[in-house]
């Protein structure tokens, strides 16, 4: 499962999803950290199958999009984003979009 939390700004829609079962854990390699306990509030929202079409949607319409988790990665992939520029943090993967 997905957690999706989609914000409308002035400045656009940001897209916030992760792998549910990492929220609430920190992750930390070298000098980086991935504090998912901390911004436990950012990523947490509506709960979805990778599959959920609205998902999908939330990632076509967004401006910009946080990716964290396995899942969460694949689910840009299938929607056609790049995902090579992905950093990891403990093999947790993590990906910023940003449309322009």
């Amino acid at each position: 499962m997905i957690s999706m939390n989609l914000r409308k700004t002035k400045e656009g829609t940001i897209l916030a999803i992760c792998d549910s079962e990492l929220l609430g854990k920190t992750f930390e390699e070298g000098k980086s950290t991935l504090d998912l306990d901390k911004y436990k509030g950012f990523y947490e929202g509506r709960t979805v199958k990778e599959e959920d079409d609205s998902l999908s949607k939330a990632i076509s319409s967004s401006d910009s999009i946080n990716a964290v988790g396995k899942r969460a990665i694949e689910s840009l992939k299938k929607a056609g984003f790049d995902i090579t520029g992905i950093k990891t943090v403990q093999k947790v993967p993590h990906l910023q979009v940003y449309k322009l």
